[in-house]
Formats: structure tokens, C-alpha cells, sequence
């Protein structure tokens, strides 16, 4: 029988580098399920189809999140120090402390600002979710590989856009497609006696959302402040079926499906703080969506959510128990023979990964 590590090496890995890097505990996750639905609409079929079971953040990427990254990222950073594609609108160069000992902008976030969706570009949102991927790792290499290649991130001679913006296999998190967006916004698989089906808001209802504060009833801010100036999860009852809050009345969604001509934007989803009172009321429409885009590789008054996999706590709970026990099916990687970190440590890159087939 394979010996085992002494149980203090065990106990050891709640502090381990392979547990530690895992942002699961950053965000708050709803599953978006029943794969293989219905299409949006019925003239173009597989939009809105999605054939897998998914997690998206519950609300968008906050500024206090993004700030992580800012702070990582800032010794790699080579545009000018006001570059909003990479702050976003909240974070800010400090007035009273402007430059580092090391020569690089310093960057504040007020505190008033931690709960606002952070509206990066999209190449810095790329950047962020490879970030997350590598397990957060403060080395250069982490932010431009691993689910995207920010080398792919150019307009051609012609002016077209050479983003690469499929997630690389084995991604464990991404920004969602347009289809996984939508069926997360706006698709109820209890809708029709359980057949499912799709409603026209983000709130399982076909009726225009009411512009108003929450304390007044309403259902989305609309124009009713500044542009973006609203945190999320203020209206915890105007929710999709699956659990998303602020689709509607904080910054436009975006996603990594292509739009529009040269594939210069990106599709986006759903309504922004401050818009005038015409838009509220539609751009959180379920078709306005198929009209919406935003530029792909410029600042473009968008927030993102990031989508993962479903990681699987029974198998790693069978796991470890199989590791407790000495088990010979724990043994997975040299030296065998020997049941050890490095056995755990193999489970456990397959683990957060997604669930092992």
C-alpha cells in the first residue's frame, strides 16, 4: 500500500499557493443550466443556445475587483497614466502621490466608488480573466496568455480587427459569449408549464422595467444619475431566472462575440446608468441586444462578468478522502508509491480547471 504524508503536510495545503490562487471566493456565482435550450429567436437559430452548464457572477466585475488588478498589472503597463481602457471610470492616479519610488503612475480607488461596475476596454478585461486563470500570479506572462492571446489584440493593415476572442481549451474562466449572456439575462426554464422560454426583460417579464429608485419601487435607475454612477446590486429583485442582478441600470455587458463591421465591437448586453429616458426603457430590451456593440480595443463604456465552469466539490470531497485514507487511487504523479502533496496538488490542477472527466 502507498505511504502517506504526515497529516500536518495535509493540513498544510489551506495555505498552499494551488489553494490560495483560486479567485472562486472573490465572486458570487449563479449556474445558468438546462443545456441545449431554445434559441432567442426563431429566424436565426443557436442564438442564445447554449449546449453546457455554465457559472456567471452574479453582478458585474466591481471596481473594488478590478483594483486587484490594476495594482498587478501597473509595472507592465505601457499606455499613458490616464489610460481609461485599462483603469475603467473609478480608479484614479493619486493627486497627492502621482508617481512610485519605482517611477510608475500610483492609482487610488475611493472608497465610494469600491461597489460601481468597473468599465475597463475589452483587452484589459482579456487581461484580467487570464490574470484569474493563471491563479493570479504577479508576473507578465500571466496577463497575456492562457485563455486569450493578447498578441491576437491588433487591427491589420486593412483595419481589421485580429482579436482573438475564442477562450483557449481549458479556460477556467472567461468573458461569457453573447449566447451565454442572454440565456443568463433573459431565458426561464420554467417559463411555459416548464418548457421554457425566453422574456423580453431582464426580470421574467415582458413589461419595460420601472425607472426608479429602489426605496420608490422601481425596478432600474434609467437616467436618474450620472453615467454609471450607481453600485451594484441595488435592486436584489429585478433578478433573471437564473439569479442575474444589474443586466439592466449599470453599464452595458459585454461579451466576446464579435459585431459589426472589420469586427471592430464587440455584442453587449443590457442597459447603463444615465442613460436618456428613451433608452432605459430599451436598451435592456431582450432584440435591442442584437442592434448593440461597442468597440473591441478602445475604452467603450462597458462593465463584463466572468464566466467559469462548474468546479465539483463532491469529487474533491471523494478525493481527499481517498487521500486521508491512503488509498492507492490517491497516487497520482512520482514518486509513487508515496501519497503526498504532489499527489494533491496533481488532483487539484485538474480540479479547479473544471470538473475532471
Amino acid at each position: 500500500m502507498p505511504r502517506i504524508a504526515p497529516l500536518a503536510l495535509t493540513l498544510g495545503i489551506l495555505a498552499s499557493p494551488v489553494l490560495a490562487a483560486s479567485p472562486d471566493n472573490l465572486f458570487d456565482w449563479v449556474t445558468v443550466g438546462n443545456p441545449g435550450n431554445a434559441s432567442a429567436i426563431g429566424h436565426d437559430p443557436g442564438v442564445g443556445t447554449v449546449n453546457h452548464t455554465y457559472r456567471l457572477t452574479r453582478t458585474p466585475v466591481t471596481a473594488e475587483r478590478w483594483f486587484d488588478f490594476v495594482q498587478a498589472y501597473r509595472p507592465y503597463h505601457t499606455g499613458p497614466s490616464w489610460d481609461m481602457n485599462f483603469l475603467g471610470d473609478m480608479v484614479i492616479q493619486d493627486p497627492h502621490n502621482p508617481t512610485g519610488p519605482d517611477g510608475r503612475p500610483n492609482y487610488i480607488l475611493p472608497d465610494g466608488l469600491r461597489r460601481r461596475p468597473t468599465t475597463p476596454g475589452l483587452e484589459y478585461a482579456a487581461r484580467y480573466v487570464n490574470w484569474l486563470h493563471n491563479g493570479m500570479v504577479n508576473e507578465q506572462w500571466a496577463f497575456e496568455t492562457g485563455v486569450y492571446d493578447t498578441s491576437t489584440f491588433y487591427l491589420d493593415d486593412n483595419l481589421v480587427a485580429q482579436h482573438d476572442l475564442t477562450p483557449a481549451p481549458g479556460a477556467r474562466y472567461w468573458i461569457p459569449s453573447f449566447s451565454e449572456m442572454l440565456k443568463a439575462a433573459y431565458y426561464d426554464p420554467e417559463k411555459n408549464d416548464g418548457q421554457g422560454g425566453w422574456w423580453l426583460f431582464p426580470n421574467r417579464s415582458d413589461k419595460a422595467l420601472v425607472v426608479g429608485r429602489p426605496e420608490h419601487g422601481g425596478e432600474t435607475i434609467g437616467d436618474l444619475v450620472d453615467y454609471f454612477m450607481w453600485d451594484v446590486g441595488q435592486y436584489p429583485d429585478t433578478m433573471s431566472a437564473y439569479g442575474l442582478l444589474d443586466v439592466s441600470g449599470t453599464a452595458y455587458q459585454m461579451t466576446s462575440t464579435p459585431f459589426g463591421h472589420a469586427n471592430l465591437n464587440v455584442r453587449v448586453v443590457g442597459s447603463a446608468a444615465g442613460d436618456l429616458p428613451l433608452y432605459s426603457m430599451l436598451d435592456d430590451h431582450l432584440y435591442y441586444s442584437f442592434v448593440q456593440g461597442l468597440p473591441v480595443g478602445n475604452y467603450g463604456f462597458m462593465t463584463f462578468r466572468i464566466a467559469s465552469f462548474i468546479p465539483c466539490p463532491a469529487d474533491l470531497a471523494a478525493y481527499l478522502d481517498l487521500f486521508q485514507s491512503g488509498a492507492a487511487a490517491a497516487d497520482l504523479t512520482e514518486p509513487f508509491g508515496v501519497i503526498n502533496f504532489f499527489d494533491l496538488a496533481a488532483y487539484l490542477t485538474k480540479f479547479i480547471a473544471g470538473c475532471p472527466e
